[in-house]
């Protein structure tokens, strides 16, 4: 009896230090919320799911998840009674200061140092060299751009590759990289053939920091403080559009950094892209939100493998997690809201992510060796942007360029197909070696089809004269998902009622509906509920009759 009150006594004591410690950890958790905003913490990888992941910014999954919030999503993951452990990094008075870094102004510049790094780039080398703005931070810093680009080219095809570094505003590796990466172009343009042709064959843009508010965080003279998120407490990299959960993922406001990284995206043409962060050290390939790989998995495994091989060359016991330096995004952890997926599948275009390095801020030394282990990888990802499908779609009767889509059949899914750019008709298209089918259509013109093939780093040009659709009506897209979109042609008179009918192969009628015909312009025929399958859409009206065969897919 008495050993069982004893026992009691001394759980009952563990329980209450135990309480006792928790409180105290939510009191050190509050006050550095209250500070800074945001809050630094680990807890057991038994207790992660996918959950977790959209409440949590992950920084690290291991033995350990390492991961950050804001007060919102903290009250949410204190609400699941989960042990935690609060890291030293939320209670240095220089975040950075430690060991490694005992001074990082001396390796990271301020925010003022940073504007005058790049006006003197573009001063120095105006010939190729421009300065662009983006847009304005929460705070009102400016978010900026070099591009970087010859006035020598052997055609007009100059493809528009980006790298972007810090959205992480403490992740600042990738910042120092950039901006060795921009001077290292600059200087050896006209001297190191590779530099010469890569600026000669591409537009090259840099954005060395798009988070500056949350780099410096502690003012703009230091990034001693500097913070994951942006002045608004929040991961600008879970706010853009997601392919799953929606144009708004993380619930918030879209951030004024994230609608300039978009429209700046969307405005310049962006075909290839990376993203430097830190936090591991491999290349992540999409995608991150669901399990199914992209279309073009193949050839996102081979351009991460040749970044990983070139990093090899120069130290084969960096970038060795996962698949020997490399992982697909899901597979890894699932992360919604990110910069990869939206490029990725929002704007049809191609991007990775980079991560740089375990250590956030890295000494100057490290920094050192890591610009020698990732330059040669960095160019020659550049250099990816001038292989693979390219051309220019015109009309064929006027030479007109012309918007298009450009598709491999059996192949693209997940809006892995690309356009050609309306203004000059110009398109690229990335793929792994292989044979394809490509398949150009454009609304109001018949489709070009034709089969090609291509070998590693080669670059075939396939230039393509769409000829005018003659019929009445174009229908358009098909295979469909939920919209038919119908075009009517001069030929029929405007205004005319045409009877619109949807005959499933039974010979039932399952939609029908009278529309008035306005010539030349789109009458969008919406149809979500129908089931999957082939029908006939039948046009009819005293002028004319026409039918089309149509497949309605998921």
């Amino acid at each position: 009896m008495v050993k069982r009150v004893i026992a009691s006594v001394f759980v009952f004591f563990v329980l209450m230090l135990y309480s006792v410690g928790q409180e105290k950890k939510t009191l050190l958790a509050d006050s550095v919320l209250n500070a800074r905003g945001e809050i630094f913490f680990s807890f057991s990888s038994d207790y992660f799911n996918q959950e977790l992941s959209k409440i949590l910014s992950i920084k690290s999954i291991g033995e350990k998840v390492f991961a950050y919030a804001n007060k919102s999503s903290f009250e949410k993951f204190r609400a699941l009674n989960i042990d935690f452990e609060l890291q030293p990094e939320n209670f240095k008075a220089t975040r950075f200061k430690s060991a490694t870094v005992s001074n990082p102004d001396l390796v990271y510049p301020s925010y003022f140092s940073y504007l005058q790094i790049l006006q003197g780039f573009q001063q120095k080398y105006s010939a190729i060299c421009e300065l662009h703005e983006m847009g304005l931070t929460v705070q009102g810093r400016k978010l900026l751009a070099l591009k970087i680009t010859g006035t020598n080219s052997a055609d007009n095809y100059k493809p528009a590759v980006m790298l972007t570094s810090s959205i992480h505003g403490n992740e600042l590796a990738g910042y120092k990289l950039a901006l060795w990466l921009i001077d290292y172009l600059l200087k050896n343009y006209n001297s190191n053939p590779q530099v010469t042709n890569l600026i000669n064959g591409s537009e090259i843009w840099i954005s060395p920091l798009v988070n500056p508010d949350g780099t410096f965080f502690g003012g703009s003279a230091t990034v001693a403080q500097a913070t994951r998120f942006n002045s608004n407490n929040l991961d600008l990299n879970r706010n853009f559009p997601d392919p799953e959960d929606g144009p708004n993922p993380d619930k918030a406001v879209r951030q004024p950094e994230t609608a300039a990284i978009m429209e700046f995206y969307k405005s310049k043409g962006i075909v290839l892209s990376a993203a430097l962060h830190t936090g591991d050290e491999l290349v992540n390939y999409p995608w991150d939100t669901w399990p199914k790989l992209h279309a073009d998995n193949d050839w996102y495994r081979l351009i991460s493998r040749n970044y990983v091989n070139l990093v090899h060359a120069k130290n084969q016991l960096y970038m060795t997690d996962f698949e020997n330096g490399i992982v697909n995004g899901f597979s890894w952890y699932r992360i919604t809201g990110g910069l990869q997926d939206y490029v990725n599948y929002f704007l049809n275009s191609r991007e990775i992510t980079v991560e740089l390095s375990k250590t956030d801020a890295p000494d100057s030394v490290t920094l050192v060796k890591l610009w020698d282990y990732n330059r040669e990888s960095l160019l020659n990802f550049l250099e990816q942007s001038q292989y693979g499908l390219l051309g220019k779609i015109t009309n064929k009767e006027n030479g007109d360029p012309l918007k298009a889509k450009i598709e491999l059949e059996n192949h693209d899914k997940d809006n892995s197909w690309v356009y050609s750019n309306n203004e000059s008709g110009i398109y690229y298209r990335f793929v792994a070696p292989g044979n394809y089918s490509l398949k150009v259509s454009a609304p109001g013109f018949l489709p070009f089809i034709d089969d090609f093939s291509l070998g590693f780093n080669e670059r075939k040009s396939v230039n393509v004269q769409l000829e005018p659709n003659k019929n009445l009506v174009t229908v358009y897209p098909n295979p469909f998902r939920d919209i038919i979109n119908l075009i009517f042609r001069n030929t029929i008179q405007s205004g005319d009622e045409i009877q619109l009918s949807l005959i499933d192969l039974t010979g039932k009628i399952v939609f029908q509906k009278m529309i008035r015909n306005y010539s030349g312009n789109t009458f969008y025929l919406e149809v979500p509920y129908l089931p999957d399958g082939l029908y006939i859409l039948k046009l009819q009206s005293d002028g004319f009759s026409e039918n089309f065969e149509v497949l309605k897919i998921k």
